[in-house]
């Protein structure tokens, strides 16, 4: 080949790549771009809403975001995840968990790594949150698990994700896998360092062999991580109270702790939560002026703030205080400061406060204070380490996202009140008064809201 058509062939390939670039670039310009800055502004406003808890203000900012910038993956995903809470609030169903799955495979379709969106699949696959139409149970969990281990592969400081598989870890007794969930969330802050310190302050004061009964996400999940990650308190056995009505969590949670259950697992999975029924055939002294409320014609159905219905977890409470009555349960039972009252009444007047937790004592103690044990609960607080934010940035959960920042220093805080409080009943004014001072020094230094402040004393008729 000469030099002139060797010139000639670079010449018209150069020609050629000179086009294909141009009609890439006009192709490109044709098409239309979503307006990211009034999707941006759109997510930051549903952010707004979300945190503040209004799951429906945010969903429509959420739509807006996607209506200006279809390939927001992000947004999508929002979507997804604001949707399941207006399932809780509005509606129930697998159609609910569909239309979550096509938001969430939406955002997986403009990118395949983005671990939010797995999660959200994750969770609209799984049958404890109702499922998809079509879907099995197994199918569910199986995807559920899948899509779970993907979003930690494309971001193991997913702490949302890894909530998700240590539950699943423990459903499918994988223990390695379950620890290395909970160490994750340790590690990459997603319990942020005054609710870790409000777990460990619970955890330490526990006695010995104790059954503890809590209640949510940062009672639970911190404390199991202190447990297993740092070999904290390991003979106590914390179990979650919502959880319980989970056939699958009641049964693997008393079996590793080695608690006896008042019902088979088959009898769990027909469990219906009627009062009277349970309290008959499991021999439980029916609550005081339970009876005779169910017997009020007046009476309508109101779901669980009706007293014919007894939730499961609720029933397995009762059960264990009756057994540990009649000294067939030796461990100590104690329900976690972090639990409302409702939990807290499950010991129906024989609840001792002993300020990081209430404890089944068997003389009827309505209102009792243990002196000591409040006491050491305060003193043992350093209230420093109970300020800083409750919820991690990177936290998608509304529940946990709308946690008053003063929420964990409340807990020593009450405790101290308690305290107070019983020494002036018991005629020490002058350690009363002492530990007035200590109050309003602990209030300073953990920067309690004056409304915080003053609501606790109105509550505990702690006010000068």
């Amino acid at each position: 080949m000469t030099q002139h058509s060797g010139n000639r062939t670079i010449t018209r390939l150069l020609a050629t790549i000179l086009t294909l670039a141009l009609c890439a670039g006009l192709s490109s310009c044709s098409k239309p771009r979503g307006d990211t800055a009034a999707a941006k502004r759109a997510m930051d406003k549903g952010l707004e809403f979300f945190r503040a808890g209004n799951p429906d203000s945010a969903a429509v900012y959420f739509k807006t975001a996607t209506d200006a910038d279809p390939d927001n993956a992000t947004a999508w995903a929002w979507r997804a995840k604001v949707m399941q809470y207006q399932q809780f609030s509005n509606t129930a169903g697998s159609a609910v968990m569909d239309s979550c799955a096509a938001y969430a495979r939406r955002a997986l379709a403009i990118d395949p790594n983005n671990a939010f969106a797995h999660v959200e699949l994750a969770h609209a696959y799984n049958p404890q949150y109702g499922g998809m139409t079509g879907v099995n149970a197994t199918e569910g969990y199986e995807k559920a698990w899948e899509h779970l281990n993907l979003a930690v592969q494309y971001d193991d400081t997913d702490g949302d994700a890894w909530i998700g598989i240590c539950l699943q870890a423990m459903r499918r007794g994988d223990a390695a896998m379950e620890k290395k969930a909970l160490a994750r969330m340790l590690e990459s802050g997603f319990f942020t360092p005054a609710i870790v310190e409000m777990n460990a302050w619970m955890l330490r004061a526990m006695p010995e062999n104790a059954i503890l009964i809590t209640s949510g996400d940062f009672d639970t999940f911190p404390m199991w991580a202190l447990q297993t990650a740092r070999g904290m308190r390991p003979d106590v056995a914390v179990l979650n109270s919502a959880m319980l009505n989970a056939p699958w969590y009641a049964e693997a949670a008393c079996a590793r702790n080695r608690i006896p259950l008042p019902m088979s697992r088959a009898e769990l999975d027909e469990y219906t939560p009627g009062a009277a029924y349970f309290y008959k055939e499991y021999k439980v002294p029916m609550p005081k002026g339970l009876e005779e409320r169910m017997k009020d014609p007046n009476l309508h159905t109101n779901g669980v703030d009706d007293p014919r219905f007894l939730a499961f977890s609720d029933a397995a409470v009762r059960w264990w205080a009756e057994q540990k009555r009649l000294g067939k349960f030796p461990r100590p039972i104690a329900i976690a400061a972090t639990c409302d009252g409702n939990v807290r009444g499950l010991f129906d007047l024989r609840g001792i406060d002993c300020g990081t937790h209430t404890q089944w004592t068997e003389r009827e103690a309505s209102g009792a204070v243990d002196l000591a044990a409040t006491k050491k609960a305060f003193d043992d607080a350093k209230p420093a380490l109970f300020t800083g934010p409750q919820c991690a940035a990177h936290d998608r959960s509304m529940y946990r996202s709308t946690r008053e920042a003063d929420a964990s220093a409340m807990l020593p805080f009450s405790s101290g009140i308690a305290y107070m409080k019983a020494c002036r009943a018991a005629g020490m004014a002058a350690e009363a008064d002492a530990y007035r001072v200590k109050l309003e020094h602990f209030a300073q230094e953990a920067k309690l809201s004056p409304t915080t402040v003053a609501l606790l004393e109105e509550v505990s008729g702690a006010g000068r």
